[in-house]
């Protein structure tokens, strides 16, 4: 519990960064596309020049923004109460965290996390002597992705039917690395069960937080690149009339 309150705790503090480097950079693009750009552009059309396509778009666009923003903030608001809707359905559950697995980074250290935490919960209902079988649904409660959860319900259903932890598991390997599968069934002949689970919790963890330091020590580059992009988006929108108006002069 205290390495998964550490980690969510590092997880947090990362995200405040690029949180607020996003809020800042999309509160000064809307102040200069508002009050900027549409004074620029009134100045260069007085001059008679002809504008660049892209600030005649971002130009339309804020417009547009300006001139209907209750129909944009309603759209937003169903927009996000639909997918909140789906995202609290069972079916829109899987495909989200289908979706998570399968994204860099991010699918990587969801997998970590979900394997630890198998690992650990499993183990220590093993080293305590409690029935496997039984414990199963509540070690799906206690992941964080459904296509775990669904996992646990197919390994629970094997397992009801005499099949080994190792065979239950190694019919999910598109989830459950190799390793996992051959040490949980050198384990079962050798009776270790239980430590050897604790064992590669303790390993997915570390891998998690390997993982997890790679992905925070990416974020600021990235943010400084999105950051650099959008300046230079709006530079150019800006720069290039005033440039064009007083050449002519």
């Amino acid at each position: 519990l205290r390495k998964e309150n550490d980690l969510g705790n590092k997880v947090k503090s990362a995200l405040i960064y690029p949180i607020v480097v996003i809020t800042a950079m999309i509160a000064v693009m809307v102040f200069i596309s508002v009050s900027v750009i549409p004074k620029i552009v009134v100045f260069a059309q007085s001059s008679g020049q002809k504008l660049p396509a892209y600030t005649l778009a971002m130009v339309g666009f804020v417009n547009f923004i300006t001139k209907f923003w209750y129909l944009v903030i309603l759209v937003i608001i169903l927009i996000l109460v639909a997918l909140a809707m789906f995202a609290q359905s069972q079916t829109g559950k899987v495909i989200l965290s289908r979706l998570v697995l399968r994204l860099p980074l991010v699918g990587n250290l969801t997998a970590r996390y979900n394997q630890a935490r198998f690992a650990r919960v499993l183990g220590g209902f093993y080293l305590y002597g409690v029935n496997i079988i039984s414990s199963f649904d509540i070690l799906a409660s206690s992941l964080s992705n459904s296509v775990y959860k669904e996992s646990c319900s197919r390994i629970k259903q094997r397992l009801t039917m005499g099949e080994s932890l190792a065979q239950a598991i190694g019919q999910e390997r598109a989830i459950y690395p190799s390793i996992m599968i051959r040490l949980i069934k050198g384990a079962e002949k050798t009776g270790e069960l239980g430590s050897t689970l604790d064992k590669l919790a303790a390993y997915y963890e570390e891998e998690l937080e390997v993982a997890l330091r790679n992905v925070l020590a990416l974020i600021e580059p990235v943010m400084i690149f999105i950051l650099g992009f959008g300046v230079l988006g709006l530079a150019m929108a800006v720069v290039v009339p005033i440039y064009k108006v007083t050449s002519s002069l």
